[in-house]
């Protein structure tokens, strides 16, 4: 502070103590280093050279001291376990539902997340796994990976994301052969497997045959809303009460009149997991959906 300062006064003050003792304590650091590290001149002060060395080592142990007990702080944090949680997008609400719920029986346990399949260049739930990232997942797909077990927890509702002006969006439902003159957008399935491979189930079921466009971007993303926006075609999203809403300006979301226009999200961990945290982790998520269970059957990948 007296090296920042150049000043006893002005550092004694923001120390909050007094000059005299703060001049003692300098002076006993000088005969302890062996070293005169101030220049007293009648009207300031000023560092040797030794005192400018000193000053940069000190400074440099002093973030190495305060590196040091963040890390004891997070150490302890960790002690009671930890949580690393893979997301797929506008699943928060979904996960903060289990957060609350679990925070309050484990609130020394840290939980940390990590966004899965955001963009075309994310990696997989499955990489997440195998690469120790992440001990939970939820998303919109089983993980295809060995040892890994998916659980359903509850469904969403597929719609249609059309431009905000177009004549159906007008109406509430919409059946798919409302739909045949519409270019079908599709982003890459690794993105969402479940919902690409739902969507292009349920055209073939209502014996409609669009014409699919594969884009390089998806309905989250600025530019996949520019498309749609524009009226290059209509792009299947998701909707739900835990599902973070579309409410951007121009586009307008469809929902379909096909009941079986759902898909569930789905609780995946490791089958040998171990860990008292993440198990916990694991009911809590059933717990927190217990009432909205969909009928979708468990499904465990060996």
């Amino acid at each position: 502070m007296v090296a920042e300062e150049l000043s006893f006064t002005n550092a004694a003050r923001r120390l909050h103590i007094s000059q005299p003792p703060l001049s003692r304590q300098i002076q006993q650091l000088e005969r302890e280093v062996g070293a005169k590290l101030f220049i007293r001149l009648p009207q300031r002060i000023e560092l040797t050279d030794r005192g400018s060395l000193l000053l940069d080592e000190a400074r440099r142990l002093g973030a190495i001291a305060v590196e040091f007990v963040e890390m004891a702080q997070s150490v302890k944090r960790r002690s009671a376990g930890v949580v690393r949680i893979g997301i797929a997008w506008g699943l928060w609400n979904a996960l903060n539902r289990v957060r609350v719920r679990y925070g309050k029986d484990h609130p020394d346990v840290e939980i940390t997340g990590e966004d899965l399949c955001s963009r075309s260049d994310s990696m997989t739930s499955a990489d997440a796994f195998r690469r120790q990232r992440i001990d939970v997942a939820l998303t919109r797909a089983s993980v295809e990976a060995p040892q890994i077990e998916n659980e359903p927890l509850f469904d969403e509702r597929i719609v249609m994301l059309i431009r905000e002006d177009h004549p159906l969006a007008r109406g509430r439902a919409v059946g798919l052969c409302q739909l045949t003159n519409e270019t079908l957008l599709m982003f890459e399935r690794k993105l969402s497997p479940a919902l690409y491979d739902k969507v292009l189930e349920m055209y073939a079921t209502a014996g409609v045959a669009p014409r699919i466009v594969h884009t390089k971007t998806s309905p989250i993303q600025q530019a996949g809303l520019m498309l749609i926006a524009s009226g290059e075609g209509v792009f299947p999203s998701v909707s739900g009460r835990f599902t973070q809403p579309h409410a951007d300006k121009g586009v307008a979301a469809l929902t379909l009149a096909d009941p079986d226009a759902t898909i569930p999200v789905m609780l995946s961990w490791r089958n040998d997991e171990a860990s008292p945290a993440v198990l916990a982790f694991v009911d809590a998520a059933r717990q927190a959906f217990a009432a909205q269970k969909p009928v979708t059957r468990l499904v465990v990948n060996a």
